[in-house]
Order: C-alpha cells, then sequence, then structure tokens
C-alpha cells in the first residue's frame, strides 16, 4: 500500500500572488511546507502538483531543482491534479498538503494515515482544529473510478 503526499500549490493568488515564494525568515514557503511534509512519518512519497501553465513555472524548477516529484495539470480542478498525480506516482492513498500551511502537524497527519489504513476507509478527514485541515484519500479502484467519470 503506498501512501503519497501532494502538496498543492500555484502562483495565481487573489489575496497574494507568488505567495509559494513568500520568504518566511530566509526560506520560502514552498521549501517550509515541503520540510515539513518530510516530518510525516507514514508517507512514503512526496511530490508537488502544480497547474501547467507558464505562471507556475517557477514552482516546477524548484521541485526539480530540490529533486521532488512534480505533476503538471489543471490551475482550477484541483481534484483533477490530485487523481491525476495520483496515478502517476501510483499512491494506493493520497495525503493533501496545502502548499500554504507551513505550520502542518506532521503527528496529526500520522495519525490521520494510520487510521485509514488500519480501519480501511475511503476517506478520512479532521474537522477539529479546523485551521488545520488535512485529508487521506481513495483506494487505487477509487481513483480509477473517478477518473472514468
Amino acid at each position: 500500500m503506498r501512501t503519497g503526499a501532494i502538496i498543492f500549490s500555484r502562483m495565481t493568488s487573489s489575496r497574494l500572488p507568488g505567495k509559494a515564494f513568500a520568504d518566511i525568515n530566509g526560506i520560502s514557503l514552498i521549501e517550509r511546507v515541503f520540510l515539513k511534509t518530510k516530518e510525516i512519518k507514514l508517507i512514503d512519497h512526496i511530490c508537488i502538483a502544480t497547474s501547467k501553465y507558464s505562471e507556475d513555472d517557477p514552482i516546477a524548477s524548484f521541485a526539480i531543482n530540490n529533486g521532488i516529484n512534480l505533476y503538471r495539470g489543471s490551475l482550477n480542478n484541483v481534484l483533477e491534479r490530485a487523481v491525476n498525480a495520483s496515478i502517476k506516482f501510483k499512491y494506493d492513498n493520497i495525503l493533501r498538503v496545502c502548499g500554504d500551511r507551513p505550520f502542518l502537524d506532521a503527528s496529526l497527519y500520522d495519525k490521520m494515515i494510520y487510521k485509514h489504513i488500519h480501519e480501511n476507509l475511503d476517506l478520512t478527514t479532521n474537522i477539529f482544529p479546523r485551521s488545520v485541515s488535512c485529508w487521506a484519500n481513495w483506494r487505487d479502484n477509487k481513483i480509477r473510478n473517478i477518473k472514468r467519470n
């Protein structure tokens, strides 16, 4: 069972354009999110998912320059990006990581992944604390069904 963390990031934002590279004490937001994601013990792989539009080329370059696997797809359809990235990297389960949350709690994600796998769930999400939303999702057959529809 392969569990992958997908970091969703894009440069276009109405409130803070280019936030992926906002400097936080000398380290960009996207790098901080990646470093925090690496602290999650129960994942097998990490990738960054961004759009195929040229505005997101800096995110793609960051991934490539740092040896992080990359998926590029739809700008607005995050579900499509998730499904296609999970197929590309052969994930049985995915963990959604928001690219603008540098303070994610790795232990919360590990608890969710453990519960998700050991209880054979289709979808696992938290509702508290609300500000740190995350989810583990999909078995392989669910991904294929979503892709077809």
